[in-house]
């Protein structure tokens, strides 16, 4: 056989092999859990219906827009009114006190007015420094049994907070709600991540839950038994991620868990590329840290094999956009250097990628196409989020690489509300945009023609997305 040849599947295996799986994995567990029943699993937990005292709502805070801050206050006001349990909201600002405490006296103002019971603003002075601590030292001040933990911008559905509560006297260690995308400004991008975020969801979450598979916590929208959060040492200062990595200390421990289809939590996607590109590098770092620190806690679970793979398959979510930036990389240069197209299709190549992503796009059209008004809005809606997810896979790859190698991090804080509002910088996307196009022109020049057309497919992305991210829709 060809040396040539084996060299191309080779470079295919290793370049496209590990996104392809991931991307092949969430199409089957989305197809195959369409069938299932969606109903709370009661396999191994307790039904006796143990009541709970009452319920903990713990917001960490740091750098957010007031107005954004006065937004959740009145939610929460309305989110509780008919909650059946005794309740505390507790925000943890970890903010410098000179900067904070003329918001802590308005947010605390707005409380009193709309009769918001048991309402505490601290500015914390002790303890470990970051989002972990703050999650860490909040648990423990906690008064109730149940500590439900969303972030700032995040906003309660009607019953959501009874059906966490109802959830966990079942008998589950951990609750998690259902993220609905909204998004401050209008923007294509936000638009899109919105619906977007209906297939993240019901892959990961609903549909693994269907399947029996233990569910990871979300950062936002998780309630747990603090008695389960003090077994495992709470939170591990300094870890960007802190939902994941808790979540592989849960799984050591053989704690329950369920996903609460019902009980709806709308969460914010950002707007603004800039907040887009700041909120997936840092998740991307975060998710290859918690494999990095959380695998053996994975591997010594009581869980089998496949159970174990799957859930380190799960910290692997950006490894497909990972591989679209390392790809305009290494292809051009394997192309270049070895004198062949890399890119040129045949049977096992073309079966190699047609088939995963078919499945894949399918079942993302199948997930979303509710959400779009016509089959072809939601067509071209899928388009923008292709071409949205590209031009970030160039972030996601550098922070993914920092996650596998690094404990240094600057934790910065997505921007929010008025925050979000400056246009953002598409510097580094332009860049990117003119090495794809000029090593586009030399690959087509030497009549590599596929390596060429495929480096300027993705630089139509990048430039669709610098174009059109941030356009206000109607």
């Amino acid at each position: 056989m060809d040396v040539t040849y084996l060299l191309r599947v080779a470079a295919y295996a290793l370049i496209f092999g590990p996104g392809i799986a991931v991307m092949l994995t969430h199409s089957l567990i989305y197809l195959t859990s369409r069938a299932r029943h969606n109903a709370l699993r009661e396999v191994g937990v307790d039904v006796s219906r143990k009541a709970i005292d009452g319920l903990t709502v713990l917001i960490p805070i740091k750098g957010e827009p007031e107005e954004v801050v006065l937004e959740l206050v009145e939610n929460v006001a309305s989110a509780v009114r008919g909650l059946s349990r005794d309740y505390e909201v507790m925000i943890v600002s970890d903010d410098p006190y000179d900067e904070i405490i003329n918001v802590k006296d308005r947010v605390e103002g707005l409380a009193r007015k709309l009769g918001l019971k048991n309402f505490n603003f601290i500015i914390r002075t002790e303890g470990a420094k970051g989002r972990s601590g703050a999650l860490s030292w909040g648990v423990l001040k906690a008064r109730y049994e149940a500590v439900l933990i969303i972030d700032v911008d995040t906003r309660l559905e009607t019953g959501a907070l009874d059906k966490v509560v109802k959830c966990l006297e079942l008998g589950y260690d951990f609750c998690v709600c259902r993220w609905v995308g909204y998004t401050y400004r209008k923007t294509k991008l936000g638009v899109v991540l919105s619906k977007s975020m209906k297939y993240v969801v019901d892959v990961l979450y609903e549909g693994r839950s269907r399947l029996g598979l233990p569910i990871y916590p979300l950062g936002s929208g998780t309630a747990f038994k603090k008695e389960v959060l003090l077994k495992v040492g709470l939170w591990d200062p300094n870890v960007v991620q802190d939902d994941m990595h808790i979540g592989t200390k849960l799984f050591k421990v053989g704690t329950t868990s369920a996903f609460l289809n019902d009980a709806l939590i709308k969460v914010s996607v950002p707007s603004s590329f800039n907040a887009f590109r700041i909120q997936q590098g840092r998740w991307a770092y975060g998710a290859m840290e918690a494999l990095r620190k959380g695998y053996r806690n994975i591997l010594s679970s009581k869980y089998g094999f496949k159970v174990k793979l799957e859930l380190m398959l799960f910290l692997c979510q950006y490894v497909p956009l990972t591989t679209i930036a390392l790809s305009t990389l290494l292809i051009p240069l394997l192309t270049l250097s070895l004198r062949t197209d890399f890119l040129k299709p045949d049977l096992l190549t073309a079966s190699f990628f047609t088939i995963p992503l078919a499945l894949y796009g399918f079942s993302m059209y199948s997930s979303t196409k509710d959400l779009s008004a016509g089959r072809l809005r939601a067509l071209r809606s899928l388009g923008s989020a292709a071409a949205f997810t590209a031009a970030i896979s160039f972030t996601t790859l550098i922070y993914t690489l920092m996650g596998l190698t690094t404990n240094k991090f600057k934790y910065v804080v997505t921007p929010k509300g008025s925050k979000e509002s400056v246009k953002s910088n598409f510097t580094f996307e332009l860049i990117i945009l003119t090495y794809l196009t000029i090593v586009g022109f030399v690959s087509v020049f030497y009549g590599y023609i596929y390596t060429g057309l495929w480096l300027w497919v993705l630089a139509l992305g990048l430039l669709y997305t610098i174009i059109n991210a941030e356009k206000i829709v109607k």
